[in-house]
């Protein structure tokens, strides 16, 4: 091959003129196919792109579907309260009882009752708990309530059984003095687990419930009531002002009705 410009001979692949500087053939060639392959590398990676955003777009759709059915059938009953109890607001009534056959079912027309052994809650201790489901006309759970019966000190006998006569007074105040100490060390424990349980649910719930409270014939009743997601908690607390009377209940609502 000779240069175009000065006649220099030059090797077939040389892309300019050694003497002049001038370009040869070759180098004229090789320019359009380099531009071809920049476009073509170019229109690739906006392929890629689009890609990747469709994909992101996609896996974002997916995952949304899949966090609202796990959530609406995973348990609503958190691990705190029982790790036996495991509800969703997609289970049958009916088969419930089957699941749970060593509780007693009572069947009305709208409720069933159990009495699962539940000895702690929030570390206090529960003589009974009684369970009723209010269903839908699908037997689908629309509220689960849970009522605690709490251990407190026995109210101590101050009559004979036989005579029927009052205790002599020394005897009599000795026990009253003993059900005075029981039932302030049990008013202590419990009010300490009615504060851990409304911590525990603050750390599922949010601590931003709405909060009310109220006052009569001796009894304060306090109600928490706390909303996320596909339930509703309520928590009510009620305690004597005088003696030990305690009372505990968790309810958890389906938002799909009216809260009760």
């Amino acid at each position: 091959m000779f240069c175009r410009k000065c006649g220099t001979q030059l090797p077939d692949d040389a892309a300019f003129c050694y003497n002049c500087g001038e370009k040869t053939n070759i180098s004229s060639a090789i320019e359009p196919n380099s531009n071809a392959a920049n476009t073509n590398v170019s229109s690739g990676n906006g392929n890629v792109n689009k890609s990747l955003i469709i994909g992101a777009i996609v896996a974002a759709i997916v995952a949304c579907c899949a966090f609202l059915y796990v959530n609406y059938n995973s348990s609503f009953v958190p691990d705190f309260v029982s790790k036996d109890l495991k509800f969703t607001w997609n289970d049958d009534l009916d088969s419930i009882s089957k699941k749970y056959q060593k509780w007693t079912f009572k069947k009305d027309k709208s409720t069933y009752l159990v009495n699962p052994s539940i000895s702690k809650i929030a570390g206090i201790d529960v003589e009974k708990t009684t369970i009723s489901f209010s269903k839908d006309n699908d037997k689908k759970i629309k509220r689960l309530f849970i009522f605690f019966d709490l251990k407190t000190p026995e109210v101590p006998e101050l009559f004979d059984p036989v005579t029927e006569e009052r205790l002599p007074e020394d005897i009599a105040q000795k026990r009253i003095t003993k059900y005075r100490i029981q039932s302030a060390i049990a008013n202590t424990r419990i009010k300490k687990g009615v504060d851990n349980l409304y911590n525990e649910i603050v750390k599922c719930y949010g601590n931003n419930p709405t909060a009310s409270s109220k006052n009569s014939n001796g009894f304060i009743d306090d109600y928490w009531i706390w909303q996320k997601d596909d339930t509703i908690i309520k928590l009510h607390y009620s305690h004597a002002d005088f003696g030990c009377h305690h009372y505990l209940s968790l309810s958890f609502y389906n938002p799909k009705y009216n809260l009760e």
